[in-house]
């Protein structure tokens, strides 16, 4: 078997990017949810008592639950889908992102799929984390447990890592623009210097 080719199928066939970009935030919001609503122990319990076909539904779950991070998260504009750039918007980046597909290599196709997954993960998670901080202190209120102290220092290593997941999801976004622009850029000037060769070959005979 060619690891090679299937790591590359991966990326083109976005296995990765639903794996990492919305099942593992679906996930992480779905357990948040949980011990929200339940002991640390009866969570525990149930993650061990599931079967494989359960964890097959949990991720699907969990998959159909990334996309409504996302929504929240765009919606809340805390993420991005395109990069910043001076009049940039979604539709202006569009033809770009169109010229970028349809001349790239596939190396370069793999590495803006990597960026793309990157901060993809990075966002969802974000807003993942972000929520799950909000949910747990809130199921113990309407609980009326007492959170002990010990939590309180996990709860601001989630939110802190929640802040960083954010910020390398904007940095992901103009990164890959970047690249997308770049790239279009090189492509351009290849294409005319080839032209000029052709002319300057063609006057030369």
């Amino acid at each position: 078997m060619d690891l090679a080719a299937l790591f590359e199928s991966f990326y083109s066939k976005f296995v990765l990017r639903d794996l990492f970009g919305k099942i593992v935030p679906g996930m992480l919001l779905l357990f948040g949810v949980c011990l929200g609503l339940l002991d640390m122990k009866t969570v525990g319990l149930l993650i061990s008592d599931l079967t494989f076909g359960v964890w097959i539904v949990t991720a699907g779950f969990s998959w159909l639950l990334g996309f409504v991070v996302q929504y929240v998260g765009e919606g809340a504009r805390l993420l991005r889908t395109h990069p910043k750039g001076v009049g940039k918007t979604r539709n202006e980046f569009h033809p770009d992102l169109a010229m970028f597909h349809d001349n790239s290599s596939s190396r370069e196709a793999i590495h803006a799929e990597r960026l793309n997954i990157i901060k993809e993960a990075c966002g969802n998670g974000a807003v993942s984390l972000g929520i799950a901080t909000l949910v747990y202190p809130a199921g113990a209120w309407i609980s009326n447990i007492c959170i002990p102290v010990k939590a309180y220092l996990p709860l601001f290593l989630i939110a802190a890592s929640a802040v960083c997941l954010w910020r390398m999801h904007i940095e992901h976004v103009e990164r890959f623009g970047d690249f997308v622009c770049n790239t279009n850029k090189h492509r351009k000037y290849d294409v005319r210097a080839t032209d000029g060769e052709k002319q300057g070959g063609e006057g030369g005979s």
